[in-house]
């Protein structure tokens, strides 16, 4: 009877996609090489290719754990005791890495939505990519219809609906990072000072958060209160 092997499957490809996070670091997004990450993991280039067929399969699945890191910060968020537009304001009040889950984060999230990656890559990797994207946007859809529920929020009268308030809210995180470098006058050449994260409360960005929630129709709308309790939930939670 031959051996049993030392590692499940799991932990297998958790070998796999640490290693080639660090071959990555090592080397860049587009350098690195199916044999290094089969080298730094330990396993043979064969048993590589089961989990993943390709660097479009390594970016993709990389792609995917940040995805979910990003979307257990966000549910740490949206579960913490302020109101749902205090939640909102929160998020933007967080340290971005708290949802860091590699240091080429930025990067890794626009080599993922390349059509020419994604058309490579296999479809177990691309469902499993889907399948966190859309758990983010579940928590959020929770998120309104649970203020819809309560009464916190009137949405026939704002004549809105769950779909337009996920987009809106959405739409102003997903642009966070170039806000921020456009803001404050970054580019790629003046890198040398850190940006001002986490962001403090009066910051543009946070009022625009307020001005945008603000347009619907509210039990209670954002203040200046409002926005220091978000500011002391999210610091007293350590994601600040």
């Amino acid at each position: 009877m031959p051996p049993a092997p030392k590692h499940s499957p799991q932990e297998q490809e958790d070998m796999i996609l640490c290693a080639a996070a660090k071959c990555v670091q090592q080397t860049s997004l587009l350098d690195f090489t199916m044999s290094a990450i089969a080298k730094e993991a330990g396993v043979s280039i064969g048993t590589l290719y089961k989990h993943v067929q390709s660097k479009e399969d390594v970016l993709v699945a990389l792609g995917t754990r940040m995805s979910r890191r990003l979307h257990d910060t966000f549910a740490q968020t949206l579960n913490l005791d302020l109101s749902t537009p205090e939640k909102i304001i929160a998020l933007g009040l967080l340290d971005p890495h708290k949802t860091q889950c590699y240091d080429f984060d930025s990067h890794l999230d626009a080599l993922v939505n390349c059509e020419a990656i994604l058309r490579r890559a296999s479809p177990r990797w691309l469902e499993n990519m889907s399948q966190s994207i859309e758990a983010c946007g579940a928590l959020f859809e929770k998120l309104w219809q649970s203020a819809i529920d309560s009464g916190e929020l009137d949405i026939e009268t704002s004549n809105t609906t769950i779909a337009e308030l996920s987009t809106a809210t959405w739409s102003m995180h997903v642009g966070y990072s170039q806000v921020v470098l456009r803001q404050h006058n970054r580019s790629a050449i003046q890198l040398a000072e850190p940006l001002p994260y986490p962001l403090p409360a009066d910051d543009l960005l946070i009022k625009n958060f307020t001005r945008l929630l603000n347009s619907y129709d509210w039990q209670q709308k954002v203040d200046d209160a409002g926005v220091q309790r978000a500011l002391a939930a999210v610091n007293a939670a350590g994601l600040r």
